[in-house]
């Protein structure tokens, strides 16, 4: 008998896209399904979009919470779940018919913690059948691949199905735009073996609107938090080569982020001097340690003699 799976579905005003989501979901070739949505507060008529499924399918579970993040609302999906395994799918995405299937299929063969897959932000791009081999990816390679031009199907919750253990002392940060992000080290070091399959079974919607495409706010100084914690994560793991591929990640986001609070928020000087103060900082302490390629510490250095310039002045 097929075991219960948990699909788990933040909602917040995505009325347009919310129709093809639940579609997908609801007609996935693996029928022993637990939809659990909750919406977030929306505003917009999703909420009665989602009583209307409710309605239609006696799987889903419908939970209406006031808004409070997308993290806080697959949280309270985890805590109201009693699937042995979570998938997370966004409300303005879809999935290929088989999607859960061929993970599950994978997580059971392999017996694997995680099983992921690849994803496509092309509508026109239809995979009618899944042909790739599943491999399976040691500890080491995932963190490689995390580091590489793709590493966005490493962080991604959604194209995964989890072993819901693997949740009992994980959390999305409640409050926080890179719930992902935060998380997926954490993940990775508690499973004992992931498993990817190549093909492109997530349908994932690029749209001003969402969160972490729209233009730059201060909630984006959250990811400086990501990183240090990585940093952190990767030094007692005795990672070196992740540690400075974090660190460096680091210092320009500290630069990138200085540049965009001084062009879009020209009244948080503070905020930005702050940050020319925590690059010196930084750099001080870890740049002659690490080894970076020419270009990559020409770039560095030339930012620190900026920098100390600002910061000798006072001012941003």
């Amino acid at each position: 008998m097929e075991e219960l799976i948990s699909v788990i579905i933040p909602v917040y005003n995505v009325g347009p896209f919310l129709p093809e989501c639940l579609d997908s979901i609801i007609n996935q070739s693996y029928k022993n399904l637990e939809i659990i949505i909750v919406n977030d507060g929306s505003t917009d008529g999703s909420r009665d979009i989602c009583e209307k499924y409710r309605l239609m399918d006696s799987r889903i579970k419908l939970i209406n919470q006031k808004n409070s993040g997308a993290a806080k609302a697959r949280n309270v999906g985890i805590d109201n779940s009693s699937g042995k395994f979570l998938s997370f799918i966004d409300s303005d995405d879809y999935i290929h018919k088989d999607m859960i299937k061929i993970l599950y299929d994978n997580i059971k063969k392999f017996n694997a913690d995680i099983s992921f897959c690849d994803y496509s932000i092309d509508k026109n791009e239809v995979l009618k059948n899944p042909t790739s081999i599943p491999i399976v990816l040691p500890e080491y390679e995932m963190f490689s691949r995390l580091y590489g031009k793709n590493g966005d199907k490493i962080i991604s919750a959604c194209v995964k199905l989890h072993k819901k253990e693997l949740f009992n002392n994980i959390k999305f940060p409640a409050g926080k735009i890179y719930e992902d992000t935060f998380i997926i080290h954490k993940l990775i070091d508690v499973s004992k073996k992931i498993v990817y399959v190549g093909d492109k079974l997530y349908f994932y919607r690029m749209r001003s609107g969402s969160v972490t495409h729209s233009k730059y706010s201060l909630k984006q100084l959250e990811y400086l938090e990501v990183l240090l914690e990585r940093m952190e994560f990767m030094k007692t793991k005795g990672y070196d080569y992740f540690y400075a591929r974090e660190f460096y990640r680091y210092v320009k986001e500290l630069k990138e982020n200085y540049k965009k609070i001084k062009k879009y928020f020209p009244a948080e000087t503070e905020k930005a001097f702050e940050l020319i103060k925590e690059f010196n900082r930084s750099y001080n302490k870890n740049t002659r340690k690490l080894v970076f390629n020419k270009k990559i510490r020409l770039g560095l250095d030339i930012f620190h003699i900026r920098s100390l310039l600002i910061e000798k002045c006072g001012k941003s």
